[in-house]
């Protein structure tokens, strides 16, 4: 019996992987939010001596990488789908194997399913992005961090775990919230201090080509991590203290909600040794990225993404915990209606409301359509110039492209000074920054060249 119910779970996994695969393939395009053009545009001037746009010195650097490497062998933006794709169905088996391996086959196959299904999890799959490849770096690092150790494999798992972590922390720098995490999970379970300090060196593995590489350039090999957070604590508070459990039902769903529900019922009876051993694990490791996103002013949706695999996990364990055959009926009907709920609200559950899509996808749709007009008329020896969506102009018009600054009232202060190049300079009629269009049209340095349905094309001349 339970060698059929092996193979039945090694199918119904394959299954789960190709669909994946199927899902984050088929829904790319080739119009990009502004992060996509960023990590397009850093991995096509990867090692180059002259890049028109790159943000390598403050961005994790193992997505571009990846990329650049991908476009040796296919043109670069079929390999970005194809790894953010690959990554969300290796997340989908790597959260399979650590639920399968901490607690059982059904709720490593339900904690699947809730990872396969979740619309905002689809959504972010045909992105060009750093949020799936992050997540499914931690979920095989914490993999291989619980997997039990044999003869055979003695420090072996705790290498690859290791190993994953520095890799995540290169995908995504705030993966290094995780680090901490696992260090207090050590140190509180082994008490061994020699453990922690191996740990550390085999997080700094994949790591240290990148510090070096910081330290060499920008004299200091922690810059880049600080740098990038500046950036995005100056991107301006956005929500609550509530805001990330808002996140989690986005992210998950009515049927995850549920899930947590059964599962906080099913530990009225838990045994508290079983408890520490299996599961308190998975809830520190929602507990603590929640309770760090929380902290910092800027908030969005995608970033309790690393966090949705503990919560899937719970979840089935919830779903899983029933014995009695009417009882499981029912609970599996409950978790179809409830699996199926988000399709009745598209928009707000793979959350392209919550941070207006339409809106930016309408944007770098009209950048991709004068970029040809751009790429064609614009002088060899000119820049362009925008106050907004500048990575997206350079990346579809491969030009040299520079931020106007302030985009307030004070620009015209700076101004010409903050504008030191003959350039073109695009102008989005839709966005309320300065200059504008009015200051524009009148001053002697502007001569429009061209108009679009919410651009307009200025010459810039010094």
């Amino acid at each position: 019996m339970d060698s059929k119910i092996n193979i039945i779970s090694k199918y119904i996994i394959i299954v789960l992987f190709l669909f994946s695969l199927y899902i984050g393939f088929s829904q790319s395009d080739n119009i990009y939010l502004w992060d996509e053009a960023v990590y397009l545009s850093t991995a096509e001037n990867l090692f180059s001596s002259n890049p028109y746009y790159s943000e390598i010195d403050y961005r994790p650097p193992l997505l571009p990488f990846l990329l650049k490497t991908g476009s040796f062998f296919i043109e670069i933006e079929l390999a970005a789908k194809l790894i953010v794709s690959l990554f969300f169905s290796f997340g989908v088996l790597g959260i399979y194997l650590l639920a399968n391996q901490t607690h059982n086959k059904k709720t490593g196959l339900i904690a699947s399913i809730l990872f396969i299904a979740s619309l905002f999890l689809q959504h972010s799959s045909s992105q060009l992005m750093t949020d799936i490849p992050s997540t499914t770096l931690i979920i095989f690092c914490f993999y291989f961090l619980l997997k039990k150790e044999d003869k055979k494999n003695t420090g072996k798992n705790f290498l690859y775990s290791g190993l994953f972590m520095g890799l995540a922390i290169l995908m995504r720098f705030t993966s290094a919230v995780f680090f901490v995490l696992v260090l207090a999970f050590l140190y509180l379970k082994k008490k061994d201090m020699k453990l922690i300090y191996k740990y550390l060196v085999f997080t700094l593995i994949p790591m240290m080509p990148y510090l070096i590489w910081a330290q060499l350039t920008q004299k200091f090999a922690l810059m880049p991590f600080i740098k990038a957070q500046v950036i995005i604590a100056g991107s301006g508070a956005v929500g609550g203290l509530t805001y990330y459990l808002n996140a989690i039902y986005v992210a998950g769903g009515i049927v995850s909600i549920i899930g947590l529900i059964l599962y906080v019922f099913h530990l009225k009876n838990f045994n508290k040794k079983e408890f520490l051993q299996k599961d308190v694990f998975f809830v520190l490791w929602a507990f603590f990225l929640i309770l760090y996103l929380t902290i910092n002013p800027h908030k969005e949706i995608r970033y309790i993404l690393p966090a949705m695999p503990a919560v899937f996990i719970l979840a089935g364990i919830g779903f899983s915990q029933f014995k009695d055959k009417w009882i499981n009926i029912f609970t599996a009907i409950v978790f179809c209606f409830a699996l199926l709920y988000p399709l009745s609200n598209v928009g707000f559950f793979d959350g392209t409301h919550d941070i207006g899509e339409a809106t930016m996808i309408n944007r770098s749709q009209s950048i991709y359509g004068c970029s040809e007009y751009i790429s064609k008329n614009i002088p060899q020896d000119r820049v362009i110039y925008s106050h907004s969506l500048y990575p997206v102009i350079a990346y579809y018009t491969k030009k040299n492209c520079i931020a106007t600054w302030p985009w307030d009232e004070k620009f015209y202060e700076k101004f010409p000074q903050n504008m030191p190049h003959k350039a073109w300079y695009i102008h989005f009629t839709d966005i309320n920054k300065e200059p504008n269009q009015e200051w524009l049209d009148s001053d002697k340095h502007f001569t429009k060249l061209k108009e679009f349905e919410n651009i307009i094309i200025y010459e810039y001349d010094i």
